[in-house]
């Protein structure tokens, strides 16, 4: 998440960035557009590949600005492409479209968190293997896990239905796996970030 108080404006976000050429003073300008909340080069020509924060020696997020900055100004390739993805998911949450469907099994095995990912896109006979065997099932629109949408315009999916998404496995009354690493991201990583309630344990399908 941004946190412009650690921001020192010293352009390693930029300046080390592979998908543009720019020298200190061309970041450093690029940064304090979008911090003054105006559009600028860089919103249209980031590939959402979240390094600019990993250069960023004091934590201050650029990723999280650069995307914020595109849902807002609308205009990059990225959140055009996306934009029908992203208000798709707004449906689900608004109870319009992707309704929930589940697989009930044994009770005393955890449930498999299946995100927004439709059943017939396995294989027959998937869910019948050793691997998934007694699990409950879930998946469905309000299950979808959000962080992926940073990528397609939709930074501000995370904040606005992050907490559903979690409350909604929660209801199931049991230990959550999670198929999609996005889905762990949410629980593990983006839950923190913030203040969201994690009323469940869960671990990674990988785990």
């Amino acid at each position: 998440m941004r946190d412009a108080s650690k921001c020192n404006l010293c352009g390693d976000c930029l300046v080390n960035c592979r998908y543009v050429n720019y020298d200190r003073d061309k970041a450093i300008a690029e940064i304090k557009l979008l911090m003054e909340g105006k559009d600028a080069e860089i919103l249209s020509k980031c590939t959402t590949c979240i390094a600019c924060s990993s250069y960023c020696p004091t934590g201050a997020d650029p990723a999280n600005l650069i995307f914020r900055m595109q849902e807002k100004i609308g205009t990059c390739p990225i959140v055009v492409v996306g934009k029908p993805l992203c208000e798709e998911v707004v449906r689900a949450f608004e109870r319009r479209g992707d309704p929930e469907q589940s697989k009930q099994s044994t009770p005393d095995k955890p449930a498999l968190s299946f995100d927004a990912f439709r059943f017939d896109y396995f294989p027959e006979g998937t869910f019948d293997s050793q691997l998934f065997k007694g699990m409950t099932i879930v998946r469905g629109g309000q299950y979808a896990s959000l962080v992926g949408y940073v990528h397609m315009g939709g930074e501000s999916l995370v904040e606005r239905y992050g907490q559903r998404v979690l409350d909604n496995p929660a209801r199931l009354g049991k230990d959550i796996v999670y198929i999609h690493s996005e889905g762990f991201v949410l629980a593990h990583v983006k839950a923190k970030e913030y203040g969201f309630q994690v009323p469940f344990k869960y671990m990674h399908l990988f785990e």
